[in-house]
């Protein structure tokens, strides 16, 4: 089993797969623990090389439990100091491979982009995913599940430590 965790905005979102194979669980909450605690009854079966990460979360934004922001897509884009070695091979090579870039971008910002380059390289791939535009998240504290109390908790821990080592003499 494996756990994917993502931030959309103020909510947390978990993603768990693995566990049948194939089987996947979305959570989404104000919190990690509101999201571990919303995974009950939200289990879709997805298939794919990520484990069903990529699937589960366009299943969650075409239900309505994820909200993407307005019409974003791919921009790949070739930086300046990689452009003359390729104009003079003549090519500009495969992605990732020839050292373009790929961001996520408003669609008007893209277009733009694609308009004012002068070697015509830049250019819009694809609308955006939500595994695209979610900020990845480190998940909850091992040690203390409960987020609003992580201050305390290491407050708490910094105590015990003091304690342990008065013992130790």
């Amino acid at each position: 089993m494996s756990d994917h965790w993502f931030r959309d905005g103020s909510d947390y979102v978990l993603v768990r797969s693995g566990q049948p194979q194939d089987a996947v669980e979305i959570g989404i909450g104000h919190s990690h623990d509101d999201a571990i605690n919303s995974l009950e009854g939200t289990a879709i079966q997805s298939t794919g090389r990520d484990g069903g990460l990529r699937s589960a979360l366009i299943w969650a934004q075409h239900a309505g439990q994820l909200t993407p922001p307005d019409d974003l897509v791919i921009l790949e884009t070739m930086p300046e100091h990689l452009r003359e070695s390729h104009r003079s091979a003549g090519n500009w090579g495969v992605y990732p491979h020839n050292g373009a870039e790929r961001e996520v971008v408003e669609r008007e910002e893209a277009e733009e982009a694609v308009a004012n380059d002068p070697d015509e390289y830049d250019s819009i791939i694809r609308d955006a995913e939500p595994i695209d535009w979610l900020d990845e998240d480190d998940g909850p504290d091992e040690d203390n599940e409960d987020d609003e109390d992580d201050e305390d908790a290491e407050d708490e821990d910094e105590d015990e430590d003091e304690d342990e080592d008065d013992g130790d003499e």
